[in-house]
């Protein structure tokens, strides 16, 4: 049993300080950036948790209809924070193998990138894609390793769980494991064999 994890919860200030512009509300290809990310997701999980803040109705509604199950976030901002409301609503998933953690502004990532993360093979407690040697998402965590994700806050988010416990590094071919979008000018298509 595997599950994706969406964090979609964050405010975006580096797109649009005014928070007029919401960038995972904006659409590329007639599709949300964060419904993108997630269907790579949804297409390789047995389910996705979506971590959305409560004003976010718009996103929640569009991601639920995705196939999502919509987890609210409360409190201090920050991607632990988020990646912890999630790890203990996923703590409630009778018979839980493992948590990819995937962040919703990475519209490029491909199913197979998913598929690859999900099917490495080893006994390491984390897994996460590479690119050009660069780590990127989603990061798959033992289910062993939910205790210490619920516990986690503030901005760095997962990174202390890295250190403890070392990743298996998987290449793939996939830009969108590294590629997400910072600012506006990142939807253009003409950045996208590269990431910004």
């Amino acid at each position: 049993m595997i599950a994706g994890l969406l964090v979609a919860a964050g405010y975006g200030r580096r797109f649009d300080p005014t928070g007029a512009r919401a960038k995972l509300e904006e659409r590329i290809a007639g599709m949300m950036v964060a419904v993108r990310t997630a269907r790579a997701l949804l297409a390789q999980c047995d389910s996705v948790i979506a971590c959305v803040r409560p004003a976010s109705l718009r996103l929640a509604e569009a991601l639920a209809a995705a196939g999502c199950d919509i987890e609210t976030v409360h409190g201090e901002e920050g991607m632990g924070n988020s990646i912890a409301c999630g790890a203990r609503r996923a703590a409630s998933i009778e018979g839980l193998d493992a948590l990819l953690v995937q962040p919703a502004d990475m519209p490029w990532l491909t199913a197979a990138s998913v598929r690859a993360v999900v099917q490495a093979p080893g006994d390491r407690l984390v897994v996460l894609p590479t690119w050009r040697g660069q780590d990127g998402h989603p990061v798959r965590f033992h289910a062993s390793l939910l205790p210490e994700l619920a516990a986690l806050s503030g901005e760095p988010g997962a990174r202390q769980v890295l250190m403890r416990h070392p990743p298996l590094r998987i290449p793939v071919d996939d830009v969108g494991v590294v590629r997400d979008i910072d600012t506006p000018a990142d939807l253009s298509p003409a950045s996208d064999s590269t990431p910004p």
